[in-house]
Parts: structure tokens; sequence; C-alpha cells
């Protein structure tokens, strides 16, 4: 009885940032044609055409200023 209990614990999966919110599932989150997509919540205009480039979802989710880790900025779809 007690090996099967034992066994029970052993078995129990530790999947680090399990809670935090995933960017495929962000309001801001827009699809790349690779794997990795962009974030239109951060980004930078350019002063003279106005084009706007959007910030890659790796920079925000990394950079403490943006989003980070935790996902701050996050609204669900």
């Amino acid at each position: 009885m007690i090996s099967k209990v034992i066994d029970v614990f052993s078995k129990k999966q530790f999947i680090k940032n399990i809670m935090l919110p995933t960017c495929s599932e962000c309001l801001f989150y827009v699809p790349g044609k690779i794997k990795m997509g962009i974030c239109s919540k951060f980004g930078q205009k350019d002063l003279i055409t106005g084009k706007i480039t959007y910030a890659n979802v790796l920079v925000t989710r990394f950079d403490e200023n943006t989003c980070g880790p935790k996902g701050v900025y996050f609204e669900k779809r």
C-alpha cells in the first residue's frame, strides 16, 4: 500500500511556467509566416514614413520593460 502511494507522488508533473499566459492566446498576437509571430501591443513608428514596426514576441516576453515573462499586458482573445 505504501509503495502505491509513493508511486503516485513520483509520477506528478512539474511543468515550469504552466500558470503563465501564452502569446498565441493573446489579443495582440499576430502569427508570423514562420513559427514566431509579432506583438501588436509594442512597436516603433518610423518618423519619416509613418510605418509601424511591431516587436517580435520573443523580445516582448523576455523584456521586463514590455510584457515580460509574466505576460503583464496579456488580454485573452
